[in-house]
């Protein structure tokens, strides 16, 4: 029997696709907090940015996990207070602005769930003033920004919340949409005179069906505005935090990089633009960062339909390859996916458009987990399908593996190691009208485990 792993990403993005109301009574949405004694936010020609790469790699932090009993006990009685006292802990001798920010954030994150009934009923959203966000213990986006900039606004950090546009749940690179009302809000701090940018609802969790899924994240804190622009765009422009601020229409026609991307420390493609037009094949290669990530890809068609056999994603020394092949012309998404390692499930990275001009039989093999896990590299052949009674060389570098076989449901070989090096190889006559797999181990102790599988055409 053969097992298919499936790898998903069931973690979306939360934005609204409709405007939100919100309570703005007490002079804190859409404005300062009381610390402030700075102009909005706005581009900084001459401030230096921190690199803050070290505070999106920290785990939640330990005093958002270990509020003590006598403050929680006042969050339902009097959550005006218990916001300010919650503030006072979390940050109470902590010097570093950027982790003062980071464990209020975290506590946000780890406590507040996003209202899946209000983003479901049309048009309709509680109050999303900080003290029922914090009685009920749900918010949408206004919310989650409401509630970092009270709780900031008990600490010397400036604060404010932005509306804009975010592309998030629902958005499609298949179909851009050009900004023209708000339907997200985030938060920008003010540390040692410049601008940073926050989106705790975003980096709280996401929808797994139709229930909230708690999944902590930092893609989206500290983002540096430049990368912020793919997914978040401010009603006004000086929010955008950049000299040369983007226009709407721009915007839509940005490629989709989610936080998870630069996370992960890639940065946006050389070259590639939105609707990128190729004949049949689409190929790119890119910088890895230093800390190699696994990565899938995925063919999507405009009907939000996977395809499978289409996709293929290599990283080597520092390098990565992306490659596509297109069954039909047309418009498609090819998204790529972070996997961690021995994870089955993925991280959304971003979506690719592309725009393809003819199509082609040619595909990929099925690729399973272990092909991306262990960084394994198909040599030969390049693409699939395989035609029955050919005789056919497979051939993959495997790094630490013992043994590899090759076969259908009723025959198959084992593949020579070439050499004292990594690369396996047989060749074999594709006498199986059913799928021809690889499976490999890595000693002669554990089991095989499935590596790819190609499919067999008769004619």
């Amino acid at each position: 029997m053969r097992t298919s792993i499936v790898i998903t990403c069931a973690f979306l993005a939360l934005s609204l696709l409709q405007t939100e109301t919100h309570a703005n009574d007490d002079g804190l949405i859409h404005g300062m907090s009381p610390a402030a004694k700075v102009v909005e936010p706005g581009y900084s020609p001459d401030a230096e940015r921190v690199d803050v790469t070290v505070y999106r790699r920290r785990p939640p932090e330990a005093r958002a996990t270990n509020v003590p009993p006598d403050i929680l006990s006042l969050r339902q009685r009097d959550p005006e207070v218990f916001a300010r006292q919650l503030s006072a802990y979390l940050t109470d001798g902590v010097q570093d602005p950027f982790l003062r920010i980071k464990t209020l954030h975290d506590w946000i994150t780890l406590n507040i769930e996003y209202d899946v009934d209000a983003l479901f009923l049309d048009h309709y959203y509680p109050s999303q003033h900080f003290r029922d966000v914090l009685t009920r213990g749900t918010a949408v986006c206004s919310g989650y920004a409401n509630l970092l900039h009270a709780l900031v606004s008990h600490t010397d950090i400036p604060s404010y919340v932005i509306p804009g546009y975010g592309r998030g749940y629902q958005s499609s690179a298949l179909q851009p949409v050009v900004p023209h009302e708000p339907n997200h809000e985030w938060n920008a701090v003010h540390i040692d005179g410049v601008w940073y940018l926050v989106d705790s609802t975003w980096n709280a969790g996401g929808l797994a069906g139709d229930r909230f899924e708690h999944r902590y994240s930092t893609a989206y804190l500290f983002l540096e505005p430049e990368h912020m622009i793919f997914t978040h765009f401010p009603i006004n422009a000086s929010h955008q935090l950049l000299a040369n601020p983007v226009s709407a229409q721009s915007f839509a026609a940005l490629p989709l990089y989610r936080g998870a991307f630069f996370s992960h420390g890639f940065r946006p493609f050389e070259g590639l633009t939105e609707n990128a037009s190729v004949d049949n094949e689409f190929t790119i290669e890119f910088p890895v960062p230093e800390d190699e990530v696994v990565l899938r890809a995925l063919l999507i068609d405009t009907n939000g339909v996977p395809h499978e056999y289409r996709t293929i994603a290599r990283t080597n020394d520092g390098k990565g390859r992306l490659q596509a092949l297109f069954p039909r012309a047309g418009q498609w998404v090819v998204r790529l996916i972070a996997l961690d390692s021995g994870a089955e499930q993925g991280e959304w990275m971003a979506d690719l458009s592309v725009v393809s001009q003819t199509g082609t039989p040619n595909e990929f093999p099925q690729l399973y987990l272990p092909f991306y896990r262990d960084n394994i590299e198909l040599i030969a052949p390049e693409h699939g399908p395989l035609h029955y009674g050919d005789e056919v060389t497979i051939e993959l570098r495997m790094p630490g593996y013992h043994d590899v076989f090759v076969g259908g449901r009723n025959s198959g070989t084992w593949l020579d190691r070439v050499d004292s090096t990594d690369i396996f190889r047989a060749t074999l006559t594709v006498s199986e009208s059913d799928d021809v797999w690889v499976s490999g181990r890595r000693s002669p102790e554990l089991d095989f485990e499935g590596i790819l599988g190609f499919r067999v055409v008769s004619e």
